[in-house]
């Protein structure tokens, strides 16, 4: 009897929460006023998900400034962001310690709550995006005056092979992050360090040969276009899918020893002036409507499981998939933002590109 009793506290207990769930929707969607996002994701990329949300909720006007993830986080500790209502960025390591900093504030939704469990963190972090660390390639500059037609890039110790046999023809035709400045570029150096048994060899050799550092997955997929840089190593696989699309020179590979996947994030600051338009906004980006235009209309890879599996077999099939290991979102993160720590890697990281 007890048991039953309880049970049927759970279910008013529930029914109340979903209540008041149902009560925020409707009081925000009315709400109007300006949404401030600071963002880290390319304006061309958002724009369809900011456009379709403007037509659905015209009472609020959104405000989207981009910024690199590194000085995002910086202009927001320095109190540059006080009146931004949302914060969006790659570099989930960052973004983990503001949370833990305690900078957030919580919200719980029908959206936030069907994210997997590894995609949220507290009810004050979700990520929108999922996004596979590749390695692109122009093919026309690895096959000039080579009998290879399809050179094997298909893993890290590939890669190393095929740089050690080209060695002349690669002095300076190797891109990456420059870590020290780009957030998610810290990130993805940082996990390869603790993830494969190549990565010395792979700094080392990126030392040898003049590796050139980028600040962003656009500008080295430019360079990477026009010939400047024949490789690029830890590009974000959206953005290299887009330009492949663009630009057939261009090949994907999603590393077969293992490819890194980080999350797009998004939380509320405590400080945001309007909140309410941010959780419309967040509970768009999370719903399958917004997650689908992601799918259609821009190279982001959405979050949700089945657009997700969908959107890579679709744009990512023609190399093969590897060992996807995603990072979790929680506070193994924040070893990351250790300034000791980072600094060894740093310096690890300096003293071989200097040799």
């Amino acid at each position: 009897m007890r048991g039953g009793f309880s049970f049927l506290i759970m279910l008013v207990i529930s029914s109340l929460l979903e209540a008041r769930e149902a009560v925020l929707t409707d009081s925000k969607i009315t709400e109007q006023g300006v949404l401030t996002i600071k963002g880290a994701a390319d304006y061309p990329e958002i724009a369809p998900l900011l456009a379709e949300f403007g037509r659905k909720y015209p009472h609020i006007k959104v405000d989207y400034e981009e910024f690199s993830t590194r000085i995002l986080y910086q202009n927001f500790l320095k109190g540059a962001f006080i009146k931004a209502d949302l914060i969006t960025s790659s570099a989930m390591d960052l973004q983990i310690k503001l949370i833990n900093d305690g900078y957030a504030q919580s919200y719980r939704s029908k959206e936030t709550s069907a994210l997997p469990s590894w995609a949220s963190w507290r009810n004050e972090i979700f990520g929108f995006t999922y996004e596979p660390a590749v390695i692109a390639y122009n093919h026309d500059f690895l096959t000039r005056n080579s009998s290879i037609l399809t050179p094997n890039i298909s893993s890290r110790e590939n890669m190393l092979e095929y740089i050690r046999q080209n060695t002349e023809r690669m002095q300076g035709k190797i891109g990456t992050f420059d870590i020290e400045k780009v957030g998610v570029g810290y990130l993805l150096w940082s996990h390869d360090s603790q993830q494969t048994s190549s990565y010395g060899r792979i700094l080392e050799s990126f030392g040898i040969h003049n590796v050139r550092l980028f600040p962003s997955s656009a500008v080295m997929l430019k360079a990477l276009a026009e010939g400047e840089i024949a490789m690029a190593y830890n590009v974000l696989g959206s953005y290299a899918n887009s330009w492949a699309k663009a630009y057939p020179k261009i090949k994907v590979v999603m590393p077969t020893d293992y490819t890194m996947a980080i999350m797009r994030t998004a939380f509320i600051p405590k400080t945001a002036p309007n909140p309410n338009a941010a959780k419309t906004f967040l509970d768009f980006l999370l719903s399958r409507e917004g997650q689908q235009i992601l799918a259609d209309h821009s190279s982001l890879f959405p979050i949700r499981e089945d657009l997700k599996a969908q959107k890579m077999s679709k744009r990512l099939g023609v190399s093969d998939h590897g060992q996807i290991r995603a990072i979790p979102l929680g506070l193994r993160l924040l070893v990351l933002t250790d300034e000791m720590k980072r600094q060894l890697l740093l310096n690890e990281w300096n003293s071989a590109l200097i040799k």
